[in-house]
Formats: C-alpha cells, sequence, structure tokens
C-alpha cells in the first residue's frame, strides 16, 4: 500500500510518498506473484529538468521488467526530445493537461495496454499517476490526474468510471 500526498497552497504543490514498492510478474494464468519488495523506491519525480512539472506514483510498481521510476525517466527524455519530436514539450507553450494527455499515452498505450491486453479484468494490476505543476502562461498550480485511459485505471469493476465514461480531475 502506498502512501501518496499532494498539498495544494497557493504558491505551489507539494508532491510526497513513501518509498516502499512492490515488483510484480504475471503469471500463466493472468494472477500476479510478487517478485521483490524494496523500500527505497522513487515515487516522486520531476518531468522536466528546466520546468515545474512533476509526478506522482501509486499501485503498480513496474510494467514489465521497468520500475515505474525508470520509465517516469524514460519519459522525461522524451519531454526533452528535438525541435521536430512531438513529445518535446515547448518551454514557452505547454500546459499540465498537455503534460499528463503524453504521460497517460506512453505508460497506458504505450507501456501497460501490450503487456497487459490478454489479461482478465480480474487479474489486471492498478497503477495511478498524477502531474502536477504551473502551465507555461500560468501563475497557478494544477494538478492534473484522469482514471482509466489515461493515467490511472483500475481495470476491476470499472472502479474510475462513471456514466460510461472516464473520471477527470483538475484542481
Amino acid at each position: 500500500m502506498t502512501i501518496a500526498l499532494l498539498i495544494k497552497v497557493h504558491d505551489g504543490l507539494v508532491l510526497a510518498a513513501d518509498s516502499a514498492t512492490t515488483f510484480a510478474a504475471a503469471q500463466p494464468d493472468g494472477s500476479a506473484t510478487i517478485v521483490n519488495i524494496y523500500n527505497n523506491a522513487n515515487k516522486v519525480f520531476n518531468l522536466h529538468k528546466k520546468l515545474p512539472i512533476g509526478a506522482m506514483t501509486w499501485g503498480l510498481g513496474n510494467i514489465g521488467p521497468a520500475s515505474i521510476s525508470t520509465l517516469s525517466k524514460d519519459l522525461r527524455a522524451k519531454f526533452h526530445g528535438g525541435d521536430d519530436d512531438p513529445w518535446r514539450l515547448d518551454p514557452s507553450a505547454y500546459d499540465i493537461e498537455e503534460v499528463a494527455s503524453k504521460a497517460a499515452t506512453f505508460f497506458h498505450d504505450d507501456h501497460y495496454v501490450p503487456l497487459y491486453e490478454e489479461i482478465d479484468e480480474e487479474h489486471k494490476q492498478d497503477l495511478g499517476y498524477l502531474v502536477g505543476g504551473y502551465s507555461s502562461r500560468s501563475d497557478d498550480p494544477r494538478v492534473h490526474h484522469q482514471h482509466d485511459r489515461p493515467i490511472c485505471w483500475k481495470a476491476r469493476r470499472g472502479a474510475c468510471r462513471q456514466h460510461g465514461r472516464s473520471v477527470v480531475g483538475t484542481t
């Protein structure tokens, strides 16, 4: 179980989480087996070295052989891409919702779905990923947390869906 805390105040955001994580592997029947438990995991990340954008994770500690921390660093590298790279964040024209959408594509579509699409809903693991920070033209910190696809999905019992639509919260 992860303890993840977000505090939004006038002057900014505070993201905090515990440091324990569990790595799991899928069994042939789709169930998960605990492979290892680490007590020094990173669950809070900066997503761009020069921009005030952070992320926090809970739930699934890995997707396949890669930890969420490692994947977050890979995502950060994509955000620093070349001028023609569609993943690159333009420091003068980006918003937190755009960053959250790209993070969702990266984690859910590119990494999670290819490994978990064949597993029945009962055995799918949950992953939460919250993106927060300042958009390029804003003095107000924003938090973007989407449920289902893209950023947080709880495949079991449709827990993150209401009336057939994804639940989206922005503060």
